[in-house]
């Protein structure tokens, strides 16, 4: 799959500023590599959605959530969808 938007809802007050996408190497399993670095957000209950700069070709990914907005680093997430295309 070509992955090509991420979206996520998050709610309001329990949000991430920042995220890193990551996709699986290539040559070695179980290796990550940065798929988009710093993928910023809103703290709002919208639905946010982020167009990647590079479309990634990937099985799998991984989003790391940082910068929390909530004082105990909590984050709740409402949706998440993935846009792209299947070769």
């Amino acid at each position: 799959m070509t992955v090509r938007k991420v979206a996520v809802q998050f709610q309001a007050g329990f949000s991430a500023a920042c995220t890193t996408m990551k996709v699986p190497a290539t040559d070695e399993p179980g290796s990550w590599n940065v798929g988009q670095d710093d993928i910023e957000w809103d703290d709002t209950y919208e639905l946010q959605s982020v167009e990647l700069e590079q479309p990634c070709q990937c099985t799998a990914m991984q989003l790391t959530f940082e910068d929390f907005t909530d004082f105990y680093g909590r984050v709740t997430i409402y949706r998440l969808e993935v846009w792209g295309k299947e070769e």
